[in-house]
């Protein structure tokens, strides 16, 4: 992952410090999407867990959410990318015997799903990106168009 260099890690700081004194917080919380070399630094999802990455919709009109808005609409989504998927998920059975390597909409890396509400594992990267682990039986629906669903805070 490059870097930094001198000039933008003042220019970076300028910014912190502006933001400090107009009394917003110091660094806005806007995270790009996870790249691939980040998700290979990280690592392989295992069994039939399903690592995805809350999606938040993109921002429409003039008003300007507050920081702390966008950041609690990442914590709070059920809406999320599927960025690594374990090598049992879709293959195993559940406790009451349902196959479920039947189910024919399986997500896979890349797609969209809808998930339980607080459903999974929070993990939170040095690098500012919100991960989720989730079981298979987890993901309620393989979403075409995240945009169509809405979530209100």
């Amino acid at each position: 992952m490059k870097q930094p260099d001198s000039a933008e890690r003042k220019s970076a700081v300028r910014q912190a410090i502006s933001n400090m004194e107009a009394g917003r917080p110091a660094i806005a919380p806007e995270v790009k999407p996870i790249t691939a070399e980040l998700l290979e630094r990280l690592g392989d999802a295992l069994l039939w867990h399903i690592v995805v990455e809350p999606y938040v919709p993109k921002q429409r009109g003039m008003l300007v959410k507050a920081p702390i808005s966008i950041e609690a609409e990442r914590i709070l989504s059920q809406v999320a990318r599927v960025v690594l998927v374990g090598c049992f998920a879709w293959k195993s059975k559940t406790a009451s015997g349902l196959d479920l390597a039947g189910e024919t909409h399986k997500p896979e890396v890349g797609d969209y799903v809808l998930h339980e509400a607080y459903a999974g594992t929070e993990i939170h990267l040095t690098t500012g990106h919100m991960l989720r682990i989730l079981t298979e039986t987890e993901c309620k629906l393989r979403v075409k168009d995240p945009e169509l669903i809405r979530a209100w805070l």
